[in-house]
């Protein structure tokens, strides 16, 4: 329950989430668009078309911490604190797998096609890759248009629109103001130039904000004061896949009492949890990081 419980970030992002039998590497194939349609004249031939992969590959990996507390402790624990430790446990678990898949995100690791995942050359980190961009009105529209303008492997525009802001909590509040209000006021001179379009705005009091409704923000503790990025929406477009060993979400908890091992010999309960899980990140282009 404490590890269903905990405010994971992670899950709002993931694609997919695997059932892994067995501790071997993991092999995913994603395969490119199909090839636009021919015409076909009267008794015409059909046209053969092709397909592009692109392999992910990733292993699960075992998690686990182990606790252990004096049967006198145990007696002197009047607030019978020592005994929460398997929910403490449960939380540990939940929240490492948080921090861990951000964690790996914002190391900009090295992906599938032998590059880093942000990079100029993917087309997803701002200011030609330095990715130092503060969040502002100006850089959302840049990475915005960045992740629409994005191709398939045969170079076909696939239109990735992005669904979630993710920021650090900081930023909480910049980011609320950001999606719910007016942002870019029109001068006394009467006239702007839209943030989006480049085009001069005229006689109007205030310019409309263009990402009002269309943005959810995830507000991710592991994140530096001022880093963000854009993330695709899991539901359409392939961005992380988590594995689980035997599809096992939940963490196992064991309880060492009684006359079994260091018990017997010491007189101390033992707890152990357990999590084997992996994951594997499926294309940079439903990612974009403006500040890291």
């Amino acid at each position: 329950k404490s590890y269903q419980e905990y405010p994971s970030t992670w899950t709002q992002i993931v694609s997919e989430t695997s059932s892994l039998k067995d501790f071997k590497e993991q092999t995913r194939t994603r395969f490119s668009e199909s090839d636009n349609l021919l015409e076909v004249g009267e008794h015409g031939e059909y046209k053969d078309s092709s397909l592009q992969d692109e392999k992910v590959k990733y292993a699960p990996k075992k998690y686990g911490r182990m606790f252990g507390v004096s049967w006198e402790a145990l007696i002197n624990d009047d607030m019978a604190e020592i005994k929460k430790q398997p929910q403490r446990f449960g939380r540990s678990a939940a929240r490492t797998i948080d921090y861990d898949i951000w964690t790996h995100i914002r190391s900009n690791p090295v992906i599938y096609d032998g590059t880093a995942l942000f990079t100029a050359g993917h087309g997803n980190a701002s200011a030609a890759g330095s990715m130092n961009a503060v969040l502002s009105e100006a850089t959302l529209a840049t990475a915005f248009n960045s992740m629409i303008q994005q191709t398939d492997l045969k170079g076909y525009p696939i239109r990735i629109v992005p669904k979630f802001l993710v920021v650090s909590p900081q930023q909480e509040i910049k980011v609320w103001k950001m999606m719910n209000t007016v942002n870019q006021a029109i001068p006394t001179s009467g006239v702007a130039t839209d943030l989006l379009s480049g085009q001069t705005i005229t006689n109007q009091p205030t310019a409309k904000n263009f990402f009002q409704g269309k943005l959810t923000p995830i507000f991710v503790p592991w994140l530096d004061a001022d880093e963000w990025y854009l993330v695709a929406d899991p539901g359409q477009w392939d961005t992380i896949e988590v594995g689980f060993l035997n599809g096992k979400k939940e963490p196992d908890m064991f309880t060492q009492d009684g006359n079994l091992g260091t018990a017997f010999e010491r007189d101390e309960i033992r707890y152990k949890v357990r999590i084997v899980w992996g994951k594997g990140l499926l294309d940079f282009r439903t990612w974009y990081c403006g500040m890291a």
